[in-house]
């Protein structure tokens, strides 16, 4: 075992070290809490360990360090990262055989928790951003900064997953909680340059309230194929030569397009103070080693995206009742009175907002004027209005 640069201190502080708590197992406790003689809640992680002995590192905590810990708020280097710092040997017939106070910085590198390990995989985040520029500093953060970086990841996975909801009916009728999958739930943010990382949506308790099982399979194969559209559109930008006139996938114009609009969210534009987004996660990659995103991108994406024909949108009258109403997305399903399961996603603008309210629930049929660009796409709402209502003044 690795060599302690530290204080002998009397084992007794920290005896009986039975686990009161295991947060990590694997071959026996890794990382768990512990009462110390004084009854004061303690923190134990794995370090290291030979035929006699297990190392841990330890450090006094509290409940709320604990709970973050859980939830994937702090990673375990955070929990860790307390005024002071031990090293106990735990001895395989359970009792400790050494104790010292040590500095952090004299642990080996590869016996202490890499910075971004979670207590679980399960926590990791799915997606995480790293902002860094000349006007990002710690205590400094620009907000455009901030929104910048948080609203960029939520679009950027909105428009691939709009896409994979606009997709012909073959594919399978969308659950209704596809569109929670926009909202890319944000984890915890770093601010010595500024990070933010996100966990699956997949995770929130709430989100697969009332489906069935078919429509949760649905949920996560929606946001695998997410992944694979944002991991190939990163692919083609970052592998050289990456060339304006081509295409993230040239056999399909479309998914390009939203690929190439999900790319342009994430990267930084000429005129922010980001100069540079570090990406990780598995939303984004399969490495370990963060894609690296700069303004010159931007010319690129631009260059593609100018390539690829315009959407031709035309007029569409339909009818249909209001259903699931989106509030925050401006949005709801106007379903088929023959067809019940067939059902249109529908956008509109605030200003209709009290129509679209007292519309919604009712038996009635509706009348929705708007703008689509294919028979799947979402419906650009112009006006609605009730089969019923006599217009007065075109009746006078």
């Amino acid at each position: 075992m690795w060599e302690i640069k530290g204080k002998v201190v009397d084992t007794g502080r920290f005896m009986p070290f039975e686990p009161l708590h295991v947060l990590n197992y694997y071959d026996g406790p890794r990382i768990f809490t512990f009462l110390d003689a004084d009854d004061a809640l303690c923190l134990a992680c794995w370090s290291d360990e030979d035929d006699e002995n297990s190392r841990f590192l330890v450090v006094a905590t509290t409940e709320a360090i604990i709970n973050g810990l859980e939830k994937g708020l702090l990673s375990v280097s955070e929990a860790l990262a307390q005024p002071r710092l031990w090293v106990v040997n735990w001895g395989q017939d359970g009792v400790l055989s050494g104790a010292w106070l040590v500095s952090l910085k004299d642990v080996p590198k590869d016996c202490q928790p890499n910075a971004r390990t979670m207590l679980h995989r399960s926590l990791d985040p799915i997606l995480s951003l790293r902002a860094t520029g000349p006007a990002i500093r710690s205590g400094e953060i620009p907000g455009s900064v901030v929104k910048s970086t948080v609203e960029g990841a939520q679009r950027a996975i909105k428009c691939l997953a709009e896409y994979e909801m606009e997709l012909p009916a073959q594919r399978g009728r969308p659950s209704r909680a596809l569109q929670k999958l926009y909202d890319l739930p944000v984890q915890r943010t770093l601010a010595a340059s500024f990070e933010v990382q996100f966990r699956s949506p997949l995770n929130e308790p709430d989100l697969f309230a009332g489906l069935g099982e078919n429509e949760i399979n649905e949920e996560h194969e929606v946001l695998k194929r997410v992944a694979d559209h944002l991991e190939a559109g990163l692919n083609w930008l970052t592998s050289p030569p990456a060339d304006a006139s081509a295409l993230p996938v040239p056999e399909d114009p479309v998914l390009s397009r939203a690929i190439i609009k999900a790319l342009k969210f994430l990267t930084p534009s000429p005129r922010s103070s980001i100069r540079d987004m570090e990406i990780r996660g598995t939303l984004a990659t399969r490495s370990t080693q963060p894609i690296k995103l700069t303004r010159s991108y931007r010319s690129i994406l631009n260059g593609a995206l100018s390539r690829i024909p315009a959407m031709k949108e035309r007029r569409v009258e339909l009818k249909g009742r209001i259903r699931e109403v989106n509030e925050r997305l401006m949005r709801f399903e106007l379903h088929d009175v023959s067809t019940p399961n067939l059902f249109r996603i529908c956008v509109f603008e605030p200003e209709l907002w009290d129509d679209v309210y007292e519309m919604l629930g009712v038996e009635d049929e509706v009348d929705i004027f708007g703008i689509e660009t294919s028979l799947t796409s979402t419906v650009r709402v112009i006006d609605l209005i009730r089969p019923d209502v006599v217009d007065p003044v075109a009746e006078g």
